[in-house]
């Protein structure tokens, strides 16, 4: 017989131990790594996954308690199966950490003035907004006191030193917010919520000062004409207007991009006083929208003291009920794809681990071999049945402890008859239950794994006494639940499960109804709260209830862009909705499911409509023919939307003819795309359609943009800009500034660009649109690069790729690899640029984006092409090509075409060069692309002038100049004259050649494009004797 002595944990009922942590070494040690690198300012995410009662829940938990040890702050909460509210998880834990705020969703608060004062309580600047009358000395002087006091007083209490200032001071709506910068103390009195963003805002005006004015006030006297432009950096806070109190722009998608970046800079401000471990656990019931904010946080916490740790079981994790992966699935690919993902698979403990398990949990045994082996067998190795499997023993009396206090079995083990499953073994715990005590646990069940005694009070029928007696014998006999404050919660998920798989499913009906009943008259005054609880019950009650409450369930999230939740709402209410309802409910699912890119589906959903009647078939098939454009396939988009014109009328047919407008416009075929423009902008006029009329200025804008007529561009950009302001449509407003950018930037006017994506940029960092930022950094970084001021293009690439990868904006991040490589390769670094370009191929690869495929392979061909590898080169632009014609993308067609007639030359097919820039001019000319015709005509010259044909060379060069000069094309005239000097150069009248070379270099020089005016002054060298 084999004695086993072993203390481990506190006792539970029944005399069994809390086991130890059993074949866990291993994954523990990779946590600790991972705690210890969070603690260096190496953040990190990791998802531990594990059949049910494997310990991922206990493993987290001794992580746990090893991240207190050692001063780390703990923010936890749990998934539950039943809700549906977005992001309910997070608030619990958000909530129970006091970091509420960071989640409310609420608009910014309104800023109503802001003080800079010194270390002595002597104001600096300050800003006010109209009619506040704070004596700025006073209130400086109220602050330095109040801080001092709550300095003191907590010296007093604690007797530590320390450093640093008073943060926040709050009276009702009304806060004081201050921060602090060597020596430097800025407040801002606001109303409203707390905001990260304010913060933020706050320390950069701070650490501005000190960069503009920090040796000037070391050794200020007080003197205000030596801090004359302070209160620059100050009135930003109050009259900028991004702190108003109101949300400035009303669209879903920013606010919901804001509050994840709210979250993020809250957890890293946090992080800063003290490391942190986030986890989220029960992540197989977690709510899409959470799950999207894990994996933004987990993009952006790498350089904070963040550890995130998610739990979940992967037999749960199954495809949807429309055959779609499971959202937990889908973003842990994303994640993994990112880098921003690890992942710990718990397996089954061996037999070792499990006479580990049992030894440890019973303290003292005398047990034989063959148990350990039969219950390890019958379990397969699972903790939970583990243990569950001894406390039956126990209870059952089939193990007996004697004199000494070692345990054995009553009898052999050979009659002993194991339950072969976790089900079995909590369905014997569940039996030892009083009646009264199986239906409250019933009722509980159906509730959902959290529940309160409000309810589950009424629906059992018990006074408040007996039902609290009830649960206090359940938790502290039974251990099948556990209390916290108000609430309880079933002690594993495996007991609910069980509890409510045996409820018949009549019964468990009108349970759910009972229930749902219930919280109606507990909170029908203010239903707000209760909606997404209500909309759950009478679902699974099957009570025609349930579509309403699932239609205003959809409708919130919709507005907070929980577009996942809503198209399961809106899905869902279908089933109970009358038929007269029903239409919108499927248009609303239709444009969420064309939005969130499931197009396929987006179809069949608008087709449900499209025989309704003629005004709502004409409207289902214009967004049918959007989602088609979308998909990239034009020309179906062009037949679906030219049956929607003969059933369309009034403002509707405008938005039809706006479409058939944008496919041709995508196709290349600029001249039949503007005539459609303005068919639609007649009929948005005539309708009043303000926001659609400045939409087609500013598409008409666009057009000729890449007609080549920047003065036509520029009238109708400015037409947009007008009524977007007028409607303060501020994305609308600030678009219309960075097209107006673009023209300036095309006409080799770089200053005023400059200014109108300065503009831009205020706006987009204003209303939080950070993709809009992120947009306008990547042009103005493309305007560094067209001067040839390279590092300055690159810092503004890489500004524009970090917020486009924070926020995970594939295709931003797509476009602007794409532009990086444009840097490299002009600082002749080709290889790095074939690397961003192949990057940036295989984003848009993954995303199905055709125009951006046919795009990157023609810059991979040219790039080749520059490295020698001509062959490669022709093959790759054919592959763009093919792409092109199959899309019907003529713009990218004739860049390839180009290519491949420069490709040519090279090899001295002059014959193939010439055919090729020969097709590129007739199709540019075919589509009106002005750009693309000046550009195809330099080729064909320049492959003219490469067979010898001189004279028709020029020809070419003289029609190509006077596109050029016709666009006001600065920057491409100047290239021109380039060409023309190479021309003369080699005809061999050198003094033309001079002159063109340095009438070339002037207006590099001018516009400040570097690489160019090297070139010229190393052409112009060649020509010295």
């Amino acid at each position: 017989m084999a004695l086993h002595l072993y203390r481990s944990g506190t006792l539970e009922n029944g005399g069994i131990h809390q086991p130890e942590m059993v074949g866990r070494a291993g994954e523990l040690a990779i946590l600790k790594e991972k705690l210890a690198d969070a603690s260096r300012s190496n953040g990190s995410t990791v998802f531990i996954s594990g059949e049910a009662g494997l310990g991922k829940t206990r493993l987290v938990s001794e992580l746990i308690k090893l991240a207190e040890a050692k001063d780390f702050r703990i923010i936890q909460s749990w998934c539950l199966a039943e809700n549906l509210e977005p992001l309910m998880p997070v608030k619990t834990a958000l909530r129970e950490a006091s970091l509420m705020h960071l989640v409310s969703g609420d608009p910014p608060p309104l800023v109503i003035s802001a003080y800079l004062v010194d270390d002595n309580g002597i104001p600096i600047a300050k800003s006010e907004r109209e009619g506040l009358t704070l004596d700025p000395l006073i209130f400086s002087s109220m602050l330095k006191a109040v801080g001092d006091f709550v300095k003191d007083s907590m010296a007093m209490v604690d007797g530590a030193e320390r450093t640093g200032g008073l943060n926040i001071l709050g009276y009702g709506d009304y806060k004081i917010i201050m921060e602090e910068d060597d020596g430097l103390h800025l407040a801002c009195v606001t109303k409203g919520c707390l905001n990260e963003f304010l913060t933020t805002d706050m320390r950069e005006v701070l650490a501005g000062i000190q960069t503009d004015f920090g040796h000037i006030l070391k050794v200020w006297n007080g003197d205000m004409d030596m801090v004359k432009g302070v209160g620059d950096h100050v009135s930003g806070l109050v009259k900028s207007g991004k702190y108003s109190g109101r949300f400035l722009v009303d669209d879903p998608k920013l606010k919901q991009e804001n509050l994840f970046d709210n979250v993020l800079l809250g957890l890293q401000r946090a992080s800063a006083v003290k490391p942190l471990v986030f986890f989220l656990d029960d992540m197989q019931w977690s709510d899409p929208t959470s799950l999207n904010l894990l994996h933004y946080l987990a993009r952006n916490i790498k350089s904070s003291r963040i550890l995130i740790l998610g739990a979940y079981r992967p037999e749960d994790i199954t495809q949807t009920a429309l055959g779609k992966p499971h959202p937990l699935e889908t973003v842990m690919q994303e994640m993994s794809r990112e880098d921003c993902l690890e992942r710990l698979e718990l397996g089954r403990l061996d037999l070792e681990c499990t006479e580990k398990v049992i030894i440890s949990a019973l303290g003292r045994s005398a047990l034989e071999g063959d148990f350990f082996e039969m219950v390890h067998a019958e379990t397969g190795g699972t903790p939970l049945f583990i243990i569950e499997v001894i406390k039956m023993l126990l209870a059952e009396n089939m193990m007996v402890r004697d004199g000494a206090g070692d345990w054995s079995l009553a009898g052999s083990p050979e009659k002993l008859e194991l339950p072969g499953k976790v089900y079995e073994v909590v369905k014997r715990r569940l039996d030892r239950l009083t009646r009264e005590q199986h239906e409250i646990l019933e009722c509980a069940a159906v509730i959902g794994e959290e529940f309160s005694t409000d309810v589950l009070g009424r629906i059992c029928g018990l006074g408040r006494m007996s039902l609290l007696r009830s649960l206090a014998e359940i938790e502290n006999s039974h251990r099948l639940i556990h209390s916290s404050g108000k609430t309880y919660r079933f002690d594993h998920a495996k007991v609910r499960e069980v509890l409510y798989s045996d409820i018949m499913d009549e019964l468990r009906e009108e349970y759910h109804r009972l229930v749902a009943d219930t919280m109606w008259e507990l909170n029908h005054e203010n239903l707000v709260p209760a909606l997404n609880d209500l909309a759950y019950h009478y679902h699974q009650a099957n009570d025609p209830r349930a579509g309403n409450y699932l239609v205003k369930v959809g409708d919130m999230a919709w507005g907070r862009y929980s577009n996942q939740e809503a198209i399961n709402a809106y899905r869902n209410a279908l089933d109970f909705l009358p038929d007269e309802e029903t239409p919108l409910i499927i248009e609303r699912l239709g444009d969420l499911l064309a939005l969130t890119g499931s197009y396929e589906q987006a179809i069949e959903t608008f087709e449900k409509l499209v025989d309704k009647d003629v005004a709502t078939g004409a409207r289902m098939l214009r967004k049918i023919g959007d989602v088609h454009l979308s998909m990239g396939d034009f020309g179906l988009s062009l037949d679906v939307l030219s049956r929607a014109r003969t059933m369309a009328n009034g403002s509707e047919l405008g938005r039809v003819i706006f479409g058939e407008g944008c496919a041709h416009q995508r196709k290349g075929d600029n001249h039949m795309a503007l005539d459609l423009i303005k068919e639609a902008l007649i009929l948005f006029e005539n309708a009043g359609e303000k926001k659609d009329i400045a939409n087609a200025f500013r598409f008409i804008g666009t057009i000729h943009l890449n007609n080549g007529n920047y003065e036509d561009a520029m009238f109708h950009y400015k037409r947009s800009l007008e009524m977007m302001e007028s409607l303060r449509e501020e994305n609308g407003a600030a678009a219309a500034l960075v097209n107006i950018g673009i023209v300036f930037w095309n006409r080799g006017e770089y200053g005023k660009a400059l200014e109108f994506y300065g503009q831009s940029l205020g706006i987009m960092v204003k209303i939080g649109n950070l993709a809009g930022t992120a947009t306008v950094l990547a042009n103005i970084g493309l305007l560094y690069w067209d001067k040839g001021e390279l590092e300055r293009s690159l810092e503004h690439q890489e500004r524009g790729l970090l917020i486009f990868e924070k926020i995970g904006d594939q295709r931003g991040i797509a476009s602007v690899l794409g532009n990086i490589s444009l840097v490299h390769r002009d600082n002749g670094c080709l290889e790095a640029a074939l690397k961003f370009q192949e990057r940036s191929l295989g984003m848009r690869e993954r995303m199905g984006d055709q125009s951006g495929i046919a795009l990157s392979l023609s810059n991979i061909a040219e790039l080749h092409r520059d490295m020698g590898n001509l062959e490669m080169a022709m093959e790759i632009h054919r592959m763009s090509l093919d792409i092109c014609q199959d899309i019907g993308d003529k713009r990218v067609s004739i860049h390839n075409l180009c290519g491949i007639a420069e490709a040519c030359m090279i090899m001295g097919n002059a014959a193939s060069a010439l055919e090729n820039s020969a097709k590129a001019v007739d199709a540019s000319i075919q589509i009106g692309a002005k750009f693309e015709e000046g550009m195809s005509r330099r080729v064909m010259g320049m492959a003219l002038r490469n067979s010898g044909d001189f004279e028709n060379a020029a020809v070419e060069f003289d029609r190509s100049g006077k596109v050029f000069d016709e666009m006001g094309d600065k920057k491409e005239m100047a290239k021109l004259l380039y060409e023309m000097a190479v021309l003369h150069r080699t005809r061999g009248t050198l003094d033309k050649a001079k002159v063109h070379f340095e009438k070339a270099l002037d207006e590099f020089a001018r516009m400040g494009m570097r690489l160019w005016v090297d070139k010229c002054r190393d052409a112009l060298g060649s020509l010295i004797p």
